[in-house]
């Protein structure tokens, strides 16, 4: 049993980059990255997530190369899925499962096994998902029972002014809300960033990381608000992740009882780490873990000038 819990997806992904005739497969899912994110701060961390009988094949190495554990990869069908991505620009995007949304969905883990993942060992839990009701309810029951801390990242079908009822009682019984720009002005139907963080420290928070790409990110609460920096001279190959790898870190951060500056400035670091070579990082290794460390000293020390 792992001290951090990951529930999202594991894929392999399809990449086609604009005015680009190369497709690229690789690992890859919102929970790969977050995965990522996280294994930068914390060696005590697993994935949960449905995959196909070919993902052994597919995928395994970069797991052992990484000394993750894979007992929570649980087999639903023959294929893992496959999600071809289009870029259209640098930072935006549509993804598409291959198999199909059916498929892609067999693969969300269940209230259930959830459960039989987690412990007593267990404070944390990275989620990205949509508003869906019944599931929350459920999990939520559970949580009652288990007593760890709740980061969800919001799925962005359901960033949108028509949920926002449905997303604002989901936070108010969470410990970190992550979402980026984009997906906090659809849910708000409002252009003004200002206004947005005026309209989410109106609802009943505990604590919400607001991305905003290269300009770093927001960390809300009802009485404080503060701006994080984004990691400065790096060199941005891919921007596959970031944004679940940060909220990974942001989740290691909260559960140890950091700062919102440094709980921020980890997500910060992990995204960096991520977004610095094409799909996830290969290894993350000690090396990886001690920049980390380093840049994040650095960071806080200048901020404290």
């Amino acid at each position: 049993m792992s001290k951090y819990l990951i529930v999202s997806t594991a894929v392999t992904d399809e990449t086609h980059k604009k005015n680009s005739s190369e497709v690229k497969y690789a690992l890859g899912g919102a929970g790969i990255y977050a995965l990522a994110g996280a294994k930068i701060w914390s060696d005590d961390i697993s994935i949960l997530t449905g995959v196909g009988e070919d993902f052994p094949n597919l995928h395994f190495e970069w797991f052992q190369n990484n000394e993750l554990p894979t007992q929570n990869l649980i087999i639903k069908d023959a294929n893992t899925p496959r999600t071809i991505i289009q870029y259209e620009d640098e930072e935006n995007r549509t993804e598409t499962p291959f198999y199909g949304a059916k498929h892609y969905q067999k693969m969300n883990a269940s209230v259930r096994e959830i459960e039989e993942a987690v412990s007593c060992d267990t404070e944390g839990i990275y989620i990205f998902k949509g508003h869906d009701e019944q599931f929350w309810k459920e999990f939520f029951i559970l949580n009652e029972q288990k007593k760890f801390k709740i980061l969800w990242e919001l799925n962005a079908d359901s960033a949108h002014f028509d949920f926002n009822e449905q997303v604002k009682r989901i936070v108010e019984k969470i410990d970190v809300f992550s979402l980026n720009e984009k997906e906090a002005k659809s849910l708000f139907a409002e252009s003004d960033l200002d206004v947005v963080i005026e309209r989410l420290r109106e609802w009943n928070i505990n604590t919400i990381f607001l991305r905003v790409g290269s300009k770093g990110a927001y960390m809300l609460t009802k009485n404080d608000l503060v701006k994080i920096n984004s990691v400065k001279n790096i060199h941005v190959v891919d921007v596959t992740g970031g944004g679940n790898s940060s909220s990974a870190g942001v989740l290691i951060g909260f559960c140890e009882n950091r700062s919102l500056e440094e709980m921020g400035l980890m997500g910060s670091i992990s995204a960096a780490i991520c977004i610095a070579q094409e799909g996830v990082p290969s290894k993350i290794d000690k090396k990886t873990k001690e920049t980390a460390k380093e840049i994040l000293q650095k960071m806080m020390a200048k901020k404290g000038e």
